[in-house]
C-alpha cells in the first residue's frame, strides 16, 4: 500500500465534509428561506459571504497551520464551520448571513492544510494524482448533500438536516485524529506567514503571481458555468427544466472524472503545465460553444458542450494546486497555497457578479459567455508565461 493512502483517505473525508457544510444552506434554501423571512433566491447573498469567508480563512491559514499543525487546524475549522452552520435556527436573516462568513472561515484552511500533508507523503510523480483525488471530494460532497439533505429536510425539517451535517463533520474531525501523530509535528519550516508575507511572496515570485491570477480567472469561469447554465438553457434556449438540470449534472460528472484523469496523466505522461494549457484552450472553446447555442439545438449537442465544459473548466483544480506546489519552496508551501486558494474563492464571488453585469448591460448571454472564453484563454497565457525560468 502506498504511504499516502491513509493521509489521502483522511483528506478526502474532510473535503467531503467541508463541501457539504459549504453548500448545505443553499441546498436547503426552499425549506429554510420561509423561516428566515426571505425569498429562496436571496440565499445567493449567503453563498457569496461563505466564499468571502473562505477567502479570508485561506489567506490567514498558514499561521495556525504552523502553530497547531494541519490536522488540528482542519479540526478547528470544522468546529467553527459546523457550529456556525446551525445559527440560522435563530430565525434572523442577519445572523444567518454572519454565520455564512464563519462557515467560510472554518472551511478556508482545508486546502492549504491538506496540501501540506499530502505533499509531505508523496513523490513528485504521484503528487498531481493524489491532489486531484483529494479535490474530487469537493464535487462529490456537493452531490452527496444534494442527494440526501432535501429528503431529510422534508421528513424531519431543515434544522435536522443541518444537525446531520454538523454531526457528520464532527465525526470526520474525530476520525482523522490518529493522523496528527505523523503530520502535526513535522518541521514545516520557518518562512513566515501573515498577509504581509503572502503579499511579498506574490510580489517577488513572478511564477506564483501569474499562477495565482490564472486561478482567479479559472475559478470565475467555473462558477459562472455552474451558476448560469440551467438558467440560460431554460430561458434562452427553451429547454425543458429537467433536461437543463441533466446538462448541469453532465458538467459536474465531467469535473469529477476529469480531475482523476488529469491527475493521473499529469507528470506521468504529460507535464501538468501542458495539461493546464490544454484545459484553458479547450475551456475557452467550450465557453464559445455555450455562447453559440440557439433555440432548437438538440440535447445531444448541448450535452456535448456540457461535457467539454466539465472536463476542462470543472477539472483543473487538482493539477493546478500541484503546479503551485512545484514552483514554490517547501517552506513557503502553506502560504503559497493559502494565497492562491484565497484568489480562487475570490474568483468564485467576483465571476458571477461580473457575468451578470455584462449579461444585463448588453442584454446578451452570448456576449457574457464570450467574456468567459476570453478569461479562460487569458488564464492559459498566464500559465504559459509562468513556465519561463526566473
Amino acid at each position: 500500500m502506498k504511504a499516502y493512502a491513509g493521509p489521502l483517505t483522511a483528506m478526502v473525508v474532510l473535503q467531503i465534509a467541508g463541501s457539504i457544510m459549504l453548500f448545505a444552506v443553499a441546498v436547503l434554501a426552499p425549506e429554510l428561506a420561509p423561516d428566515l423571512g426571505i425569498d429562496a433566491t436571496q440565499i445567493g447573498f449567503y453563498s457569496s459571504l461563505v466564499f468571502l469567508g473562505a477567502a479570508v480563512g485561506s489567506l490567514f491559514s498558514p499561521a495556525p497551520i504552523r502553530r497547531f499543525g494541519p490536522i488540528r487546524t482542519s479540526q478547528l475549522g470544522i468546529l467553527i464551520a459546523s457550529t456556525a452552520l446551525l445559527l440560522p435556527v435563530s430565525g434572523s436573516w442577519l445572523i444567518a448571513l454572519a454565520s455564512g462568513v464563519a462557515v467560510g472561515v472554518g472551511y478556508g484552511p482545508f486546502t492549504p492544510a491538506s496540501t501540506q500533508i499530502l505533499t509531505a507523503v508523496t513523490e513528485e510523480r504521484d503528487r498531481p494524482f493524489v491532489l486531484a483525488v483529494k479535490q474530487s471530494g469537493a464535487p462529490f460532497g456537493v452531490m452527496l448533500g444534494g442527494a440526501l439533505l432535501p429528503s431529510i429536510a422534508v421528513r424531519f425539517g431543515w434544522f435536522a438536516a443541518l444537525l446531520s451535517v454538523t454531526g457528520f463533520a464532527l465525526l470526520c474531525a474525530v476520525i482523522v485524529q490518529p493522523l496528527r501523530r505523523s503530520t502535526d509535528f513535522r518541521d514545516l519550516g520557518d518562512a513566515g506567514d501573515g498577509m504581509p508575507f503572502a503579499l511579498s511572496l506574490l510580489k517577488n515570485d513572478e511564477r506564483l503571481r501569474k499562477l495565482t491570477i490564472a486561478s482567479f480567472l479559472f475559478a470565475g469561469v467555473q462558477m459562472c458555468s455552474f451558476t448560469f447554465l440551467v438558467i440560460d438553457l431554460v430561458d434562452r434556449i427553451g429547454m425543458d427544466y429537467r433536461l437543463a438540470g441533466l446538462a448541469l449534472s453532465i458538467v459536474q460528472a465531467g469535473g469529477v472524472l476529469s480531475r482523476l484523469l488529469w491527475g493521473y496523466l499529469s507528470e506521468r505522461l504529460i507535464p501538468g503545465r501542458h495539461l493546464l494549457l490544454g484545459i484553458a484552450g479547450f475551456g475557452a472553446v467550450a465557453m464559445l460553444g455555450l455562447a453559440a447555442m440557439e433555440p432548437g439545438w438538440s440535447f445531444a449537442a448541448v450535452a456535448g458542450i456540457a461535457a467539454l465544459s466539465g472536463v476542462t473548466i470543472a477539472g483543473w483544480n487538482g493539477i493546478f494546486i500541484a503546479e503551485v506546489v512545484r514552483v514554490v519552496p517547501r517552506d513557503q508551501l502553506a502560504t503559497a497555497v493559502g494565497t492562491t486558494v484565497c484568489f480562487v474563492y475570490s474568483g468564485l464571488v467576483v465571476g458571477p457578479a461580473a457575468f451578470s453585469a455584462v449579461a444585463e448591460g448588453t442584454g446578451s448571454m452570448p456576449i457574457a459567455y464570450t467574456g468567459l472564453a476570453i478569461a479562460a484563454a487569458a488564464s492559459g497565457v498566464l500559465i504559459l508565461l509562468s513556465n519561463r525560468p526566473r
